[in-house]
């Protein structure tokens, strides 16, 4: 982006390539919209930018992925993004898919259902470095939804998230977060490892 902008974005598969999504610090209001999904991987550069986004009436989430492959974030604000079943990051994996945050604010985020931020089904990693989320809110996970990732494998793998603090000025933090069930994390049928630094909190 080169200035702040509000635009309505009609559902977009992009099945082949890598979507890299570059903020330069501007606030980007997603109107209306339905999902932005990819095969390949996501890649948001914030700058320090914001998106916005609000269309509870869709199912799915917003920025979604499927396979081997990565939603990576970075100095980006998630502001006032309010989803439908499935929250604003929807990732369908398998081992080798995984998210990357890195000084993310996610701030009054939810879905309808499951997980008010990043739903994840049949994933290992999860990474998040100096992030926090205040105030979000969902039916099952107030920000994580954990589904099958465990023994239907035949390995018994673990869903790991790593929330910590690797030389960034922040903490990985969890505030006003949650749920009718689950609070921060839902695991269904699922083993999850949860690390989180000295500094950090959930409260």
């Amino acid at each position: 982006l080169n200035r702040d902008i509000t635009e309505r974005i009609p559902e977009l598969d992009a099945y082949r390539i890598d979507m890299t999504i570059n903020l330069n610090g501007h606030t980007w209001t997603i109107a209306d919209s339905t999902s932005m999904e990819s095969k390949s991987s996501i890649h948001i550069n914030g700058g320090g930018g914001t998106i916005k986004f609000s269309n509870d009436a869709y199912p799915s989430g917003l920025f979604c992925i499927y396979g081997a492959n990565a939603i990576t974030a970075k100095d980006t604000n998630f502001v006032d993004c309010h989803c439908g079943r499935y929250p604003l990051f929807y990732v369908e994996a398998n081992v080798n898919g995984r998210i990357e945050l890195s000084n993310c604010r996610f701030e009054n985020c939810s879905s309808t259902a499951y997980g008010g931020g990043i739903y994840v089904y049949r994933m290992r990693d999860i990474v998040i470095d100096s992030c926090s989320f205040n105030n979000c809110h969902s039916t099952y996970g107030g920000v994580f939804y954990v589904e099958d990732s465990c023994g239907e494998w035949g390995n018994r793998r673990r869903c790991t998230i790593n929330a910590y603090n690797n030389g960034n000025s922040g903490k990985t933090t969890f505030s006003s977060c949650s749920a009718e069930y689950g609070g921060v994390l839902y695991i269904d049928y699922s083993w999850v490892n949860l690390f989180m630094p000295d500094n950090g909190s959930i409260a």
